[in-house]
């Protein structure tokens, strides 16, 4: 049996893998995730809709959208590619308007040899760059492909309609409840008196505007806040587990991992 590559760099608004195998729960982050297939067939899930992207393909999922990668049994080696939506900061206004409509929906992009020639990582570019000249070569590469998608519109397959999970006074008053007390035992009752909904339309309120249950917002929320105190902090793995609501280590190894493929330790390590 072939040893299973797994190999993953994160730095503070990018983050890059190269696996074999890639398992994410449903969640949305608001970063702009780049996902290329260098061989087998790839399954994600976007906003409900089941896709199958192939060898040689891409997606492009913009900030906001609720995306999973679930357990399969199809062989497969992709790149994952995520920068903070910073990265158009460094356009012109108007190319910045540009791309941000352009990237409203979930791109799929066919197979081309000026698409792999970017996209497609190779072991050797983890063990011999630096973080500085990784996030530099990124970031380039990823607005070459984005002037590839403006020089020649053919190169998108599809364009795919996805609910985005856009900040509203709501949402935002439903994350500011979470982290004030995510050190706490959080219920969809207390957050539901806080918002003075009750808890059955609080309920169908996260369905509808995030797409999925109270726990699966819960949990994205708690493991965000982790993933920012693992980054930006020394604090032990342990004590982030208690401040992010988590009733046992093990617990919070086991969550942590569904939603970032690493345990909370790797993840730690990927970022010093």
């Amino acid at each position: 049996m072939s040893e299973i590559i797994r190999y993953e760099k994160t730095g503070s608004c990018w983050f890059i893998a190269l696996r074999d195998q890639y398992i994410s729960k449903k969640h949305w982050h608001n970063e702009y995730e780049f996902l290329y297939v260098v061989r087998g067939l790839c399954e994600v899930q976007v906003s409900d809709q089941d896709l199958k992207v192939h060898r040689g393909e891409s997606l492009i999922i913009g900030p906001g959208v609720t995306h999973d990668y679930p357990e399969t049994s199809e062989e497969k080696r992709i790149v994952v590619v995520r920068f903070s939506d910073t990265f158009l900061n460094t356009l012109s206004p108007q190319a910045k308007e540009y791309y941000t409509c352009l990237l409203q929906e979930v791109l799929r992009l066919r197979d081309d040899r000026r698409v792999r020639g970017l996209l497609h990582i190779e072991p050797a570019f983890f063990e011999n760059e630096s973080d500085v000249s990784i996030e530099a070569g990124l970031t380039g590469r990823a607005l070459e492909l984005l002037g590839l998608l403006a020089a020649d519109p053919s190169l998108i397959a599809e364009r795919i309609t996805a609910q985005r999970n856009e900040s509203s006074e709501t949402l935002n008053s439903m994350e500011e409840y979470i982290r004030k007390h995510l050190g706490e035992k959080i219920t969809l009752e207390g957050l539901a008196a806080y918002l003075g909904f009750s808890p059955s339309y609080c309920s169908k309120y996260i369905k509808r505007k995030c797409g999925m249950n109270f726990l699966e917002y819960l949990n994205i929320q708690r493991v965000e806040r982790a993933r920012e105190l693992l980054r930006a902090t020394d604090i032990p793995v342990t004590e982030i587990a208690w401040q992010t609501g988590f009733s046992s280590l093990q617990s919070f190894n086991r969550v942590f991992r569904s939603y970032v493929s690493m345990s909370p330790s790797e993840y730690k390590k990927s970022v010093v």
